[in-house]
């Protein structure tokens, strides 16, 4: 296990158990507050919401609020430049794709008449519109068999 991954398991699961106490400890049908706006993405809670949360569900005491908080902070960073990287690697993997597939359809085109070469293309076309139908416009799982797939259970309580 490398050391990032050391370091960040206890977070992660301090951020599970936070977030089961939490729903565990809301009654059913109640909303929550929305956490405030702050730079994190919207999937991730930021570092002062966890916090306060972890104080409220655990019983911290004063000095552990403060160490909590600090450490809360240092992951939270760490985490947002492990998911800009892996958002740059993404960018870059799509970019020499694209160009892979560039490359391979000029190859294509030297190779097939200009018949074939139109029925392939209208091929690829019809393929990627399926592939967006079949993710719906909210992305994977939302397209038209999502209605068919069973429904989730919910977590034990």
């Amino acid at each position: 296990m490398d050391t990032l991954s050391k370091k960040a398991l206890p977070l992660i699961l301090l951020l599970a158990l936070a977030g089961n106490t939490q729903a565990a400890d809301s009654p059913a049908g109640a909303q929550s507050a929305p956490a405030p706006a702050s730079r994190m993405s919207p999937r991730h809670m930021d570092p002062a919401t966890m916090t306060r949360r972890m104080t409220t569900n655990l019983g911290l005491s004063p000095e552990q609020v403060t160490e909590v908080e600090q450490i809360n902070q240092r992951f939270a960073t760490q985490f947002e430049q492990q998911r800009k990287q892996q958002e740059a690697m993404r960018a870059a993997h799509q970019e020499a794709i694209g160009k892979i597939a560039a490359e391979r359809d000029a190859a294509l085109k030297k190779v097939l008449s200009e018949e074939q070469y139109a029925r392939h293309v209208a091929h690829r076309q019809e393929m990627q519109e399926r592939r967006r139908a079949h993710r719906g416009p909210g992305g994977p799982g939302t397209g038209p068999r999502a209605a068919e797939a069973p429904a989730p259970t919910p977590p034990a309580q």
